[in-house]
């Protein structure tokens, strides 16, 4: 297995590029955030409902330097990549695979990678909250770091419904890894997630979490085309989303999270002031209004 930690800027590094050899991921659930209020003279508490909390990640690992001068080079480089206070995102990854190391022999020198490809199916967006302090036996550096989610503490899909339903195959370690998690594997036929003409449409979601915008989860649905006074209703949840006006051949409408937008303007104050929000499983989105043009849902699976 291995882990990669992608930053805000795009930046990337794998665990076995520094290396370290990831011994375990260890994802808990999320906390549970109570709200209750007691009242003098009854017993108990009233329960006022719950929220997900943070969640942590552990990841041990270990690390084995060239020579002893190497050992302090090798963990400052980690440090400089895993010891900083800013939130990142951090990818488990999934191998049959055997490792590599640097020079020739049993287990001598750096670790170098895996023998087969590594598969990133989800990620989190997480922040340090553990101190590093390496065991050193001689060559080898032991340690754990622990990890606190930011924001969601649900793991998302690698890449976003529109990315094609292939594994593995994409040009980097993420890309093309959506499918390798959730319930892909009990298709029979692939979803569809571009609608030509729509009326009625069914859109899988194969998370465990319903995909709320106002929550800040990724939705980015697009119309283009013809319309006049287009509306979107989940008949598995009614939530609607409905437009007071009209587009023409070429125009973009675009519902990208909480702002709606035609051709880049903002158009929230034409719209009903409403969200669609996609159940886990199968949602069944009656479309009005749209008389010739094309309709889009790109959007990430979430896990608790």
């Amino acid at each position: 297995m291995d882990v990669l930690i992608e930053k805000l800027n795009g930046e990337r590094k794998k665990f076995s590029d520094l290396s370290l050899i990831v011994r375990d991921f260890l994802v808990g659930t999320a906390g549970v955030r109570q709200y209750k209020s007691e009242i003098t003279g009854r017993p108990g508490n009233i329960d006022k409902g719950a929220d997900y909390g943070p969640r942590t990640i552990t990841v041990p690992f270990m690390f084995k330097a060239v020579d002893l001068m190497d050992y302090p080079l090798l963990r400052d480089e980690i440090y400089a990549w895993l010891g900083g206070i800013e939130e990142f995102w951090i990818y488990e990854g999934r191998s049959l695979g055997l490792m590599n190391f640097e020079a020739p022999g049993e287990k001598q020198g750096r670790f170098t990678g895996f023998e087969s490809d590594i598969i990133y199916g989800k990620r989190y967006l997480v922040r340090r909250t553990s101190n590093l302090a390496p065991d050193q036996r001689g060559l080898w550096g032991l340690d754990t770091i622990e990890f606190e989610t930011v924001g969601l503490p649900f793991g998302e899909t690698t890449a976003t419904t529109l990315t094609p339903f292939i594994i593995g195959n994409g040009t980097g370690e993420v890309e093309n890894n959506i499918w390798t998690v959730g319930q892909a594997e009990l298709f029979g036929e692939e979803p569809q997630y571009v609608f030509a003409n729509p009326t009625t449409i069914q859109v899988y979601n194969g998370g465990t979490e319903r995909v709320d915008p106002a929550e800040g989860m990724y939705l980015l649905i697009e119309y283009r085309g013809a319309s006049k006074d287009l509306t979107l209703f989940n008949d598995t949840n009614w939530t609607e989303w409905s437009f007071s006006g009209s587009t023409v051949e070429g125009n973009l409408l675009e519902i990208d999270g909480i702002d709606s937008r035609l051709n880049g303007l903002s158009i929230v104050r034409n719209t009903n002031l409403e969200l669609i929000t996609l159940e886990p499983g199968w949602n069944t989105i009656q479309v009005t209004g749209a008389t010739n043009g094309t309709l889009s849902f790109d959007f990430r699976w979430y896990f608790r």
